[in-house]
């Protein structure tokens, strides 16, 4: 108990003889610290795109973005930022690029006055007095057709034309997104609707040629439905077994033709096809049977 309040003792002596100076830095230190924190959080000014910046610093998603100068610093868009000599991109700083005459161009793509860049990248080769943003993610320059940001070679840019829906040709390829669809004659290409297009002797479905079609007999029907003199065909894929002579939409996905009936595509086994009909709101049906989204209704009896 005696060795206890010794203890005790001793302890409150060390705090009356600890010096005051040294506990009044210290408060006066954790005053300050607090107190710039609650002025950094007051005074910053968010700008867009995860920027913001103080009279003396700019952030990114809340990290200090080194090397950039607040009194000059600006978001553009698409992730572009720049200050008076330095440009950036979503917090990176992209080397190389001279800021005076750096401007944004919208779809990811931006220049200065000798560079291209796609999403912060350069883009190797490409012209920038000459560049072009054409829409469905092309672009070009006097020279080279780009597709999201890739230099597509092979293709003429003083031919090349977007055509719509994924799209495009110069004279002698189309292509699709990006890729030329081999063996196709760009002279007589022509988009047809519902994802379908041809050249002279080929039928295309987004981009893929349907092997075995004629052109010259080809029609649309609806409902994902086409044909030629011959075949029958369900979104870009032949429908083995189906004459197309006799062949019709009925409605709601359902055809048929002389012997079979098909529901989007799919043979309805057991379906007549002579007696068979339409009812509506996904209902049809035989002489035999009720039929609902191509699947037999069963009743209880």
């Amino acid at each position: 108990m005696k060795n206890m309040k010794k203890l005790i003792f001793l302890f409150v002596l060390s705090l009356l003889f600890t010096p005051s100076n040294n506990l009044s830095v210290t408060a006066q230190h954790n005053h300050n610290r607090t107190t710039n924190n609650q002025t950094v959080n007051q005074r910053l000014t968010p700008l867009g795109g995860g920027y913001a910046k103080d009279n003396w610093d700019v952030f990114y998603r809340g990290e200090l973005l080194k090397g950039a100068v607040a009194s000059s610093f600006e978001y553009l868009e698409d992730g572009y930022a720049k200050d008076n000599w330095k440009v950036f991109f979503r917090g990176a700083m992209i080397q190389n690029i001279t800021a005076s005459s750096f401007i944004t161009l919208g779809e990811g793509y931006a220049k200065d006055n000798w560079k291209v860049l796609s999403y912060g990248k350069i883009i190797d080769g490409i012209t920038a007095s000459s560049f072009n943003i054409l829409g469905d993610g092309y672009a070009r320059d006097a020279w080279k057709v780009i597709y999201l940001g890739k230099v597509i070679n092979g293709i003429t840019a003083s031919s090349f034309n977007i055509l719509g829906y994924g799209y495009a040709k110069d004279s002698w390829k189309v292509l699709y997104y990006g890729e030329v669809i081999t063996g196709i004659t760009a002279s007589s290409f022509e988009i047809l609707g519902d994802g379908y297009a041809k050249d002279a002797w080929k039928i295309i479905y987004y981009g893929k040629i349907i092997n075995g079609i004629t052109t010259s007999s080809f029609k649309i029907l609806g409902d994902g439905y086409a044909r030629d003199a011959w075949k029958v065909i369900y979104d870009g894929k032949i429908i083995n077994g189906i004459t197309a002579s006799s062949f019709n939409l009925l409605g709601g996905g359902y055809a048929k033709d002389n012997w079979k009936v098909l529901y989007r595509g799919d043979i309805i086994n057991g379906a007549t096809a002579s007696s068979f009909e339409y009812s509506g709101d996904g209902y049809a049906k035989d002489n035999w049977n009720t039929y609902y989204r191509g699947k037999k209704v069963s009743g209880r009896r």
